[in-house]
């Protein structure tokens, strides 16, 4: 039996094995004061957890909870335990890690963490790509669903005589008929069970009719070479972004690429066939930038360009769209489209357009689609007949300003020398024209590239003249050439684009 004591004074009380039993109210039992007493009241007897106050003042005090952790186990849970701590039941926490069952299906490896019982998603494997497993806890099952994430990837469609499908609302989507695309005019491809199966067509025939740099014939299902044609002649690859291609051992074979503009700091450029245009991915956008145009500032990126700069004073500009602002045209001269000068018998030819010296551009300077410029017989050449200065001349513009005004154009000038021809550029100071530059003794001008001149020609010329001392209210500028002898080489002439007047020249403006 466990034995209980309570202290009574000074001396110990046994609570236990009396026989009679002690009675702590019955004063005739326990030896003390009759009623009325004035004796201090004795403390409270705690039997089986409760508490017995030895007199009725003492009737207040709080019982007990729990004598040792087993008193608590009404707390005890998975994750949880009870403990007895000063008498009263407190919850502790089991050590994180502790096995658990939190009794969802959709989970494993289950754990304690922080005194609640959690575990790791159950992985759903899945092996088709269209689809993704997922964890259903109504059915305790891994299913599949459709993954949106996956639409649009190839895939497998299961079906010999189609190349990959692509996904799409969680099924395999057809792919293209194989076999329609490996028909041509040598071969008939057609479904079998095991795949496309193959049948030859028109052997020994001519095939490939259209390519202007071979001559071939259907051999056992297979348009061969039979020889090359057009050797270093004209063709076209048919892809935009590609130019003065040429026949090369019976194929077309590229050129120069088409050039894009430069990165700005504001995104990538890239020619894309598809489109027929340069296309940029913008960056920066709102970024300060460098436009390359040194006479420009405060510019940003907008939409992948680098826009907004502020340009000099401009009194005069002209980019050739069309005769808007009323040039007058002289014998031969022209305002339109930029036209390729082609080959003729009375030239030497290169890559299938005029060699030396030079040709017209296929494309004007100025950075949009109007492709205009003004050119003398554009596209074409010039007349061999002596004559005097036939000229482009401007219309009147107002350069009584304060501070330097500067001439500035883009040239593409192929020419012969003096005697034989002379071109100009000239400025009317409101009395009389001076000249600002003639051409000329040998050798030739040739500013167009591909030209067997060995001229190290870069095509479009920027060119730059101080005309400060002719300001004037009714200004214009001219161009010129003229033919001084009979002999003249035939040639282009001149192309002109993007001319400006303005309080400074722009040389890397485009």
């Amino acid at each position: 039996m466990r034995w209980r004591g309570v202290l009574l004074g000074s001396c110990v009380v046994s609570v236990g094995c009396f026989d009679p039993p002690l009675d702590p109210l019955d004063p005739s039992t326990t030896g003390g004061p009759t009623s009325g007493s004035t004796t201090d009241a004795l403390p409270p007897v705690t039997t089986s957890g409760v508490t017995v106050p030895t007199s009725a003042e003492d009737s207040t005090e709080a019982p007990l909870d729990c004598l040792e952790d087993a008193d608590c186990s009404g707390l005890d849970d998975a994750c949880v335990v009870g403990t007895c701590e000063g008498g009263t039941c407190t919850a502790r926490d089991r050590p994180d890690g502790t096995a658990c069952d939190d009794q969802a299906w959709c989970t494993e490896n289950d754990a304690c963490m922080g005194g609640q019982c959690t575990g790791q998603a159950r992985e759903c494997e899945t092996t088709d790509l269209c689809r993704v497993g997922a964890c259903n806890e109504r059915t305790d099952s891994c299913e599949q669903a459709p993954d949106p994430a996956q639409d649009g990837d190839p895939c497998d469609d299961g079906d010999p005589c189609t190349d990959d499908g692509t996904c799409g609302n969680g099924e395999c989507q057809p792919g293209p008929d194989a076999c329609a695309l490996q028909t041509n005019e040598c071969r008939l491809a057609t479904c079998g069970e095991r795949g496309c199966e193959f049948t030859n067509l028109n052997e020994s025939l001519p095939c490939d009719q259209t390519n202007p740099c071979a001559q071939s014939t259907c051999q056992a299902g297979t348009c061969t070479l039979v020889g090359a044609i057009n050797e270093n002649g004209a063709c076209d690859d048919g892809l935009w972004c590609t130019y003065f291609e040429l026949c090369i051992a019976g194929v077309c074979t590229p050129g120069p690429q088409t050039p894009c503009p430069g990165d700005q700091g504001c995104g990538a450029w890239t020619c894309d066939d598809a489109l027929d245009a340069c296309v940029v991915a913008p960056a920066n956008e709102g970024a300060g930038c460098d436009d390359g145009i040194s006479c420009t500032g405060g510019t940003q990126c907008q939409m992948g360009e680098c826009t907004g700069g502020v340009e000099p004073l401009t009194v005069f500009e002209e980019h050739f769209a069309d005769n808007a602002q009323g040039w007058t045209l002289g014998p031969e001269w022209e305002i339109g489209p930029a036209q390729q000068t082609p080959c003729n018998q009375e030239q030497n030819c290169f890559e299938g357009v005029s060699a030396y010296p030079g040709g017209d551009p296929d494309l004007d300077h100025t950075l949009t689609d109007d492709n205009g410029l003004a050119g003398a017989v554009i596209g074409g050449i010039v007349g061999n007949n002596v004559h005097p200065h036939f000229y482009l001349e401007s219309p009147p513009f107002d350069g009584n300003v304060a501070g330097a005004l500067v001439l500035s154009f883009y040239r593409w000038l192929d020419s012969d020398y003096t005697p034989y021809m002379e071109n100009r550029v000239e400025v009317f100071d409101g009395v009389a024209w001076q000249l600002l530059w003639a051409s000329g003794p040998a050798p030739p001008i040739v500013d167009a590239p591909w030209s067997m001149s060995g001229s190290p020609a870069m095509g479009w010329s920027y060119q730059e003249f101080d005309v400060t001392a002719y300001k004037n209210a009714q200004m214009r500028v001219r161009f010129g050439y003229n033919v001084g002898q009979s002999g003249v080489y035939p040639a282009p002439g001149w192309s002109v684009d993007d001319v400006r007047v303005a309080a400074t020249g722009c040389p890397d403006d485009p």
